[in-house]
């Protein structure tokens, strides 16, 4: 569990988890403005790019990492954890597209 809880980018999800996630967790998981708000903070903190090509993130990320990082979510929120791995396989979806437009669009946001 959690292999590389040294790395920088889970110890920047682990302090937002912690301060921002854990004493809203049950509202995260039953209201979807609640959740919204806890998604756009992974966001903010640049926590929902992983998939995005290198020149579009601050820092690579490795199977090991995310899987941690994956599940570390999980811990604090199960309907935060769900929703942001919906986001991740989107990116995922929209980096692998031969669709160069949607591409364009979308790699700005």
């Amino acid at each position: 569990m959690f292999s590389h809880i040294d790395s920088p980018i889970l110890e920047k999800a682990k302090l937002y988890l912690s301060q921002k996630v854990r004493t809203l967790a049950n509202e995260i998981d039953v209201s979807s403005v609640e959740l919204s708000k806890a998604l756009k903070g992974l966001g903010d903190l640049k926590l929902l790019n992983f998939y995005l090509p290198h020149f579009f993130k601050e820092i690579e990320v490795s199977g090991e990492i995310f899987a941690d990082f994956q599940e570390l979510v999980a811990s604090y929120s199960g309907a935060l954890a769900f929703l942001q791995t919906q986001h991740q396989s989107a990116v995922r979806m929209v980096v692998s597209s031969a669709n160069t437009q949607l591409k364009k669009n979308i790699y700005p946001k």
